[in-house]
């Protein structure tokens, strides 16, 4: 009888074990849908044919909005702002094919396998390549991989983010200022954090982020890009780059689960 008990506490013991203290289960894991959805302001992000109010009386449209995101981890419950559970070292949101709101909608999806089930605390993601990943090259991935394009040979590593579009600046509706804006080196990778508790198991596999693609470009009212003084940039103008990249970082937003 004696050896009846301890055989079930052991295996009591044992199934608790699974779940770590961090609060992270280690044997039961789950596929996890990290889904990014844009807009710009309260209107979704789409591509080519939607027109856009910006400041001054100016508009413009979009053509391409992609950012990377690098070492995106989980918060363990009870451990330290570095204790996380990685789910990935790079991604690229890249929103050039979302040409209606229903795939706005439906967002940009990264899928990740084998996520420990259990409690966590929030989320933590860098907005660019980290300097790691920016010191290597292109001829290190074998395509199709994240890093094997957007790559200056020329100057810094990697481009971190672009917005590219046109803009009409003179209210004629002819939209004939093309908008290049691609931001990048070590100085403008940002990281940021998001607290937010949330249990991953077989109910909860959806982590859900939003970006504004107007914050990128406007702080506020009077604190913007300005399109009548500049379309074009290549992180040549390290004031306009650190105000792109501080927003960003400012634009990103976790949703409720």
């Amino acid at each position: 009888m004696k050896n009846l008990i301890w055989i079930l506490s052991f295996a009591f013991l044992a199934f608790a074990g699974c779940e770590n203290e961090n609060g992270a289960n280690t044997d039961q894991k789950q596929d996890v849908a990290v889904n990014f959805q844009a807009s710009f302001g309260q209107q979704p992000l789409v591509m080519f044919a939607q027109d856009y109010a910006y400041e001054a009386n100016m508009r413009m449209k979009f053509q391409l909005f992609q950012f990377y995101v690098s070492d995106l981890g989980l918060l363990k419950q009870n451990g330290s702002q570095t204790d996380t559970v990685k789910l990935f070292d790079i991604e690229l949101i890249n929103f050039k094919d979302v040409q209606n709101t229903t795939q706005a909608a439906a967002g940009i999806t990264v899928d990740v396998k084998d996520v420990p089930e259990g409690k966590y605390k929030g989320v933590v993601m860098g907005l660019g390549v980290s300097p790691v990943l920016n010191a290597t090259s292109p001829n290190s991935y074998t395509p199709p991989h994240p890093l094997d394009g957007n790559y200056w040979s020329w100057a810094r590593g990697y481009i971190f983010f672009k917005v590219e579009g046109n803009a009409d600046v003179k209210g004629d509706g002819q939209y004939a200022e093309k908008l290049t804006f691609h931001i990048g080196e070590n100085q403008f990778y940002r990281t940021k954090t998001f607290l937010q508790d949330f249990t991953i198991d077989e109910k909860h596999k959806t982590l859900s982020f939003h970006v504004d693609a107007r914050r990128v470009l406007v702080s506020s009212a009077t604190d913007f890009v300005d399109f009548r003084k500049v379309t074009i940039d290549h992180t040549t103008d390290m004031t306009l780059a650190k105000f792109m990249a501080d927003n960003l970082q400012a634009a990103v937003s976790m949703s409720g689960q």
